[in-house]
């Protein structure tokens, strides 16, 4: 049986060789992206997630990268700080990171101050041309912009009634046994405003697709593109009710069961919502705009609307790809490019467009280096990362040391073998007692 330390020293030797393989990879990659978020565990160690998108062998590899620990006081200096510290102790390659995603803190997204604008300023991160703000936060802050807190509230007040109840009782009866104003219940317009905002919960829908492991900043511009386009059919159909299932039932109960007038149902009213919802997602996700035309070019550079190649598409586009373009041939190639025959007829053969991009000759085409660039729409897996943490470092097991905790979130996430002759070759061999 081996002893608890013996078991400590073998996931540090299994954690080290998992991270060797991987640093070696990156190092050998042309650009990696990364993803970034910070939490407090248990203990109230401020702590740095930090996840790597990057291509191996042709393949977009995704990977848990390393858990930072952070002052007491996290400010954007001290996560630039932490940042250049484990750069600096691996000799990983500064000027190979290209893009990050970062989640709502003001120490990441700040533009002065925060990590974001420091590393952009920072001449050793030259080609960090593309920063993100996690599209799940944007989401859940244009959600909160509703006008609908008079129904918000009162469920709110509820439902934590509910929850510090244990009887089964109607929750009206149990409303007036708390001494709770139940007077919303009976009010047709409040009815009618919660059950529109129940139809609502496309939002939770768009929610759940931004969610999720490999997902790229493609599918992410596809799911909110979709949900506005869906957002105006919503406000062309909402005098007829069409799309909103709860809205119309409830409308027609009130009709048969109290003849309540169709005056009780205010149209305008929930226009205005739904346009303040549009300008609310084309404010917080107004950095899709100059992302989604290179998107588009990566997905299908065949069936791209000339349009989006106007306005000095170029010039967006060479800045992408981190390339010197002054005499503006990038324009040239995207057009030898799209009227390609011979790639033209490999593109109709593959299902994920990142293989067909490893067919275009490098030499000739710069664009051919896009799929390398490719980057993270938010910062899911860091989250996920930390729900991960709990477990490993819990209630039971608060007293674990910082660096455990990276070992086996390398060896449970990575899709690396540990090479295990080499690490029992490194191993000193005791002789029995």
């Amino acid at each position: 049986t081996l002893s608890a330390n013996t078991v400590v020293r073998r996931t540090e030797d299994i954690g080290h060789n998992v991270f060797g393989q991987l640093l070696s990879d990156i190092c050998a990659s042309e650009w990696f992206t990364l993803a970034v978020d910070e939490s407090t565990d248990i203990s109230d160690v401020s702590q740095l997630s930090l996840y790597i998108l990057y291509v191996k062998d042709f393949e977009l590899r995704e990977e848990f990268f390393s858990l930072l620990q952070l002052p007491e006081r996290t400010t954007g200096v001290d996560v630039k700080s932490a940042i250049n510290k484990f750069f600096t102790k691996w000799n990983i390659p500064k000027d190979k990171l290209v893009s990050l995603t970062t989640d709502s803190a003001k120490a990441t997204t700040g533009s002065v101050t925060g990590l974001v604008g420091l590393l952009q300023k920072d001449p050793c991160y030259k080609n960090l041309k593309t920063c993100i703000h996690c599209l799940i936060h944007q989401q859940a802050l244009c959600s909160k912009h509703r006008n609908m807190e008079n129904v918000m509230s009162f469920v709110v007040k509820t439902v934590n009634v509910i929850k510090k109840s244990s009887a089964l009782t109607h929750f009206k009866a149990l409303l007036c046994q708390q001494g709770k104003d139940k007077s919303p219940l009976e009010s047709t317009e409040w009815l009618i405003d919660t059950h529109f905002l129940t139809d609502l919960t496309h939002v939770n829908q768009l929610n759940l697709q931004l969610q999720g492991q490999n997902q790229l900043i493609t599918d992410l511009i596809s799911a909110v593109n979709s949900f506005k386009a869906k957002l105006k059919i919503f406000v062309r159909d909402i005098t007829a009710r069409k799309h909103f299932v709860f809205l119309s039932k409830q409308l027609a109960s009130a009709l048969t069961a109290e003849s309540i007038a169709l005056s009780a149902f205010k149209p305008d009213k929930y226009i205005r919502i739904l346009e303040d919802m549009i300008l609310e997602f084309n404010l917080h996700f107004g950095e899709l705009a100059t992302l989604s035309p290179i998107a588009e070019l990566l997905c299908n550079p065949f069936k791209a609307d000339s349009e989006p190649f106007s306005n000095q598409f170029g010039s967006k586009l060479a800045s992408f790809l981190s390339i010197d373009d002054v005499e503006g041939n990038t324009d040239m190639e995207v057009c030898e490019l799209q009227n390609s025959m011979e790639l033209k007829e490999c593109f109709d053969s593959y299902r994920k467009f990142i293989e067909f991009w490893k067919l275009v000759p490098r030499k000739q085409y710069k664009a051919g280096s896009c799929y390398n660039k490719i980057m993270w729409g938010s910062s899911y897996v860091c989250e996920q990362m930390f729900s991960v943490i709990k477990i490993i470092k819990s209630k039971l097991c608060s007293s674990i040391s910082d660096s455990h905790p990276e070992d086996s979130l390398q060896i449970s996430t990575a899709s690396y073998t540990p090479q295990y002759s080499l690490i029992v070759l490194a191993i000193q061999n005791q002789k029995s007692h």
